[in-house]
């Protein structure tokens, strides 16, 4: 019953270590191996207790079957410690290095990340970026506190996600600021994405004040010129967005096309 038992462990472990196999595959599939050979090798042993019909030992078992489970035992349950303990230690630097470029409050990239992702200097030809702001921000932190303001975010974030696709890169770049970056995408196409954005997130009528007025967002929108690099984009994307506030918010504003000599 005691090698049953151990079988029976060591399968369930191999069973749960299956179900987690898409993440870090080949580490996962070994210690699914040598639990499984192990959980054998106290098959085996129970196997020539019933087979000896040996139902009282008055010394350790001398077969084969013993002899194989004492190799899994040293081999495999050592194997097994060193590669979970790998594992361990994978996980927790994945998740060091998740938390250190990720916006803790919204959950998207943060300022860092994104200038890590995209160099100031990388030729992004074709690459659309918009910038959003989210207008009035401050009279919902003054008017209903912080706490509603973080949840403004959040829920601006939300609609992002559900406008973009996975290919697409939201960053906070600080504040109420965001951006949106979206590979392959045409001026035009952009323009229509960040339009949904804007118009979804009206539609959420989240109040700003006690006159009935709701929340809104204003966007920039550039697109990458030949050779040009991040940084011009983001910049002409920035002064965009500048634009739309000042054109009285709640609206996307191009950018004005590069000139390239």
């Amino acid at each position: 019953m005691m090698n049953l038992s151990a079988a029976a462990l060591m399968l369930l472990c191999a069973g749960e270590y299956w179900r987690g196999r898409q993440d870090a595959r080949v580490a996962l599939l070994a210690n699914v191996a040598l639990y499984c050979f192990t959980a054998v090798s106290f098959l085996a042993c129970a196997m020539m207790l019933v087979i000896e019909q040996n139902w009282v030992l008055r010394a350790p078992a001398d077969n084969w079957a013993e002899d194989f489970n004492s190799i899994m035992s040293l081999v495999g349950l050592t194997g097994i410690g060193a590669i979970t303990l790998t594992l361990h230690h994978s996980r927790a630097a994945r998740r060091h290095h998740a938390e250190a470029n990720t916006d803790a409050l919204t959950g998207v990239l943060n300022r860092r990340a994104l200038f890590t992702q995209f160099d100031d200097d990388m030729v992004v030809t074709g690459l659309a970026v918009v910038m959003f702001d989210l207008d009035h921000f401050k009279q919902i932190n003054d008017r209903y506190g912080h706490a509603r303001g973080d949840l403004v975010l959040q829920q601006f974030s939300g609609v992002m996600r559900s406008q973009l696709r996975s290919a697409d890169v939201i960053a906070r770049l600080g504040g109420e600021e965001f951006c949106i970056i979206l590979p392959g995408l045409s001026r035009d196409a952009a323009r229509k994405v960040a339009e949904r954005i804007r118009s979804a997130y009206a539609a959420l009528q989240i109040p700003i004040n006690d006159h009935g007025a709701a929340a809104t967002v204003s966007a920039g929108l550039a697109t990458g010129s030949p050779s040009e690099t991040f940084s011009s984009v983001l910049s002409r994307a920035d002064a965009a967005l500048y634009k739309a506030k000042s054109a009285g918010r709640n609206q996307i504003a191009l950018a004005s096309l590069r000139l390239v000599a």
